[in-house]
């Protein structure tokens, strides 16, 4: 089952930037703080509002996310086990030494701690979870 979402989708250079996806435009300005980008990047980016398509069944790993479940940030594939970097993006968490679980993500404090990880990506994966577990 797929269902949609508007949202706001910062784009850079014509590439989204789905770590700082939001609900509004303000929270995906909000999210992009947390992303480090440049002053000059900042002025190239445009705020644009987008449809977020959510397939509530599972993958191809034949269960749905969960809080346990490790889901890289940067391109929210979800992995197998615990690992330093991403297989696909490289994607790393170095002061944790492996890419943490949504449930110990969505216990971080926001800032500068989620190293690229918006809020609401995070936010967004434990609502997807929510949903799925109320068809259920």
């Amino acid at each position: 089952m797929e269902k949609t979402f508007q949202c706001w989708v910062p784009v850079l250079d014509g590439r989204p930037l789905i770590n700082a996806v939001g609900v509004n435009k303000t929270e995906s300005h909000v999210n992009m703080d947390l992303i480090e980008l440049s002053d000059e990047e900042v002025n190239r980016t445009k705020v644009v509002q987008a449809e977020l398509k959510v397939n509530l069944d599972a993958e191809d790993s034949g269960h749905s996310i969960t809080l346990s479940s490790t889901v890289c940030p940067g391109c929210a594939k979800t992995l197998k086990h615990r690992t330093r970097t991403c297989p696909d993006c490289d994607y790393e968490f170095p002061d944790l030494g492996y890419i943490p679980t949504i449930g110990e993500l969505s216990k971080r404090d926001a800032g500068k701690e989620f190293h690229g990880v918006s809020p609401a990506f995070i936010k967004a994966v434990i609502q997807a979870e929510k949903s799925s577990a109320d068809l259920t």
